[in-house]
C-alpha cells in the first residue's frame, strides 16, 4: 500500500557502471550479486522499490529467473514493487503481459508500468487484471527525454491523461518525468482533480533534486512517488545505505 507523499522510490537498475561501481561482474552471476546485496543494504524506511526490466531481460531468461527472485526477496521485506516494464500492445498479446506482471502466478509484482500510444483503450484489460487483484498500473503521460518533448507537450500528454481519468480506474497511476513542466504540458489541474499517484523519474542523475519536488508538484505533493536510481546506485556498495538514507532526509 503507497503511503502520503513524496514517497520515495529506489529504482532497481543495474546497469554495467553501477554494477562496476559495486566491484560486481557484468554478467548474469553478478547480477544476482547486486539483487542480493540491494536487498541486504535497502534501509527499512526506504519502502518502494522500482527494477528496471530491461536491464534484468538482457541477460536472457537467467536475468528473467533472477528479477522473479528478487521481486519475491523485496515483496517478503514488505517493500512496494513497481516493474518498469513500459509494456504495450493490443487485445489478447496485453492480456498476455497483464497475466504475466499483475496475475502474482509469474513476477508477484504490486504495479507496472505501461506505454499509452497503441491507445489508452488497450489498456482496459490491463487495469481489470489490476483491479481484481489489488494492484497498480502506471501510465506514462509525460516524459524526461528530451525527444519527447515535441511530440507530447502539444496536447498529447493531456489527451491521454484525459482518456485514462475516462477510464475510471481504481488502478490507475501516471509517470511524469521530474523536467517535465507541468503547467506548459496542461497537467496541473487534472492531475490535482484525479488524485491519481504520480511516479516521477528524472531525480538525481537529471539534474533535479529531491528536495525541489514539492515545489515542482505544489498542491500535488501527497501523490508524487519521486525515483532515484544512479544517483544512489552509483558509487561503493558499503555506502549504498548511506546514500538511501540521504536521499530519504532531502525528500522529506
Amino acid at each position: 500500500m503507497l503511503s502520503h507523499g513524496p514517497t520515495l522510490c529506489v529504482g532497481a537498475d543495474p546497469h554495467g557502471e553501477v554494477l562496476n561501481s559495486w566491484n560486481i561482474a557484468h554478467s548474469a552471476e553478478g547480477l544476482a550479486e547486486f539483487c542480493e546485496a540491494f536487498v541486504e543494504l535497502l534501509p527499512e524506511d526506504a519502502k518502494v522499490v522500482k527494477p528496471q526490466v530491461s536491464l534484468f531481460e538482457a541477460f536472457g531468461g537467467n536475468g528473467m529467473v533472477t528479477l522473479e527472485t528478487f521481486v519475491q526477496q523485496l515483496r517478503a521485506a514488505g517493500k512496494y514493487v513497481i516493474a518498469d516494464a513500459k509494456r504495450s500492445d493490443i487485445g489478447s498479446s496485453m492480456d498476455g503481459y497483464a497475466q504475466a506482471w499483475l496475475s502474482g502466478e509469474a513476477f508477484d509484482v504490486d504495479a507496472v508500468t505501461v506505454n499509452p500510444y497503441l491507445g489508452v483503450g488497450t489498456l482496459k484489460g490491463f487495469h481489470k487484471q489490476a483491479e481484481s487483484k489489488g494492484k497498480r498500473v502506471f501510465t506514462l503521460i509525460a516524459t524526461s527525454n528530451p525527444e519527447a518533448k515535441r511530440v507530447q507537450a502539444q496536447g498529447l500528454s493531456r489527451q491521454v491523461l484525459e482518456d485514462l481519468i475516462g477510464l475510471h480506474s481504481e488502478a490507475s497511476g501516471v509517470v511524469v518525468g521530474a523536467t517535465v513542466d507541468l503547467d506548459e504540458y496542461r497537467l496541473r489541474d487534472l492531475l490535482a482533480d484525479s488524485r491519481l499517484p504520480i511516479l516521477v523519474p528524472g531525480f538525481g542523475a537529471q539534474g533535479v533534486s529531491l528536495s525541489s519536488a514539492s515545489k515542482l508538484f505544489l498542491g500535488l505533493e501527497s501523490q508524487v512517488i519521486a525515483n532515484v536510481s544512479r544517483s544512489v546506485l552509483m558509487g561503493e556498495r558499503n555506502k549504498f545505505t548511506q546514500r538511501i538514507e540521504s536521499a530519504l532526509g532531502e525528500l522529506s
